[in-house]
């Protein structure tokens, strides 16, 4: 094997693990429906990082271009990948969680998940540039930029923010602009 097939064998297992731990905690959720409500918030921040999971995870294929790798490189890619795993993991903790009001429990860890949420939009500003310095060309940057910093404005008003209103609009609106995001960028990657 060659040493991006090994890296990316690895951000498989993660991307793996992430789709696994948010899928699960989906099923949960409509299972714990009748009792605690539909998680709505919860379930368009989910569907949104599995579409940006497994956006980075297509786009990684683009490193193959990469003829030496560097451990900072390695490392980035790998936390990347946390990252995603870890705002998953936010929203879908191995514990049962003790509140009856799922809409509750996620405005109690929203300075982590928006936190960690940023943290992963400055993540993707670089992983872009790589990405497509090793591919060459740009990104579409008008659209790119307002994508960016539009998550990074959002996202720390987001960490502040207790209203309601706010984070129904944020996640749902979020939500669209990451599938027509994805969804037209996936097919770019030969």
């Amino acid at each position: 094997m060659t040493s991006f097939e090994y890296l990316l064998a690895l951000v498989s297992i993660i991307a793996g693990l992430g789709l696994t731990r948010a899928l699960s905690g989906l099923a949960t959720g409509v299972r714990a429906a009748d009792e605690r409500g539909i998680p709505g918030v919860r379930a368009a921040w989910t569907v949104s990082s599995l579409l940006w999971l497994v956006a980075f995870w297509w786009f990684s294929f683009s490193l193959v271009a990469v003829e030496t790798w560097t451990v900072p490189l390695l490392m980035f890619v790998l936390a990347y990948a946390a990252v995603i795993y870890f705002l998953i993991a936010l929203l879908h903790p191995d514990e049962p969680e003790s509140d009856t009001d799922l809409f509750t429990s996620f405005l109690r860890k929203r300075r982590w998940f928006f936190s960690t949420f940023v943290v992963l939009g400055l993540l993707d500003i670089v992983d872009t540039w790589l990405k497509y310095r090793i591919m060459g060309g740009l990104p579409p940057m008008i659209p790119y930029s307002v994508l960016m910093g539009s998550w990074i404005l959002l996202g720390a008003i987001g960490g502040v923010s207790e209203s309601r209103l706010f984070h129904r609009i944020f996640a749902y609106s979020w939500l669209v602009v990451m599938f027509a995001w994805v969804t037209s960028t996936l097919g770019s990657i030969q």
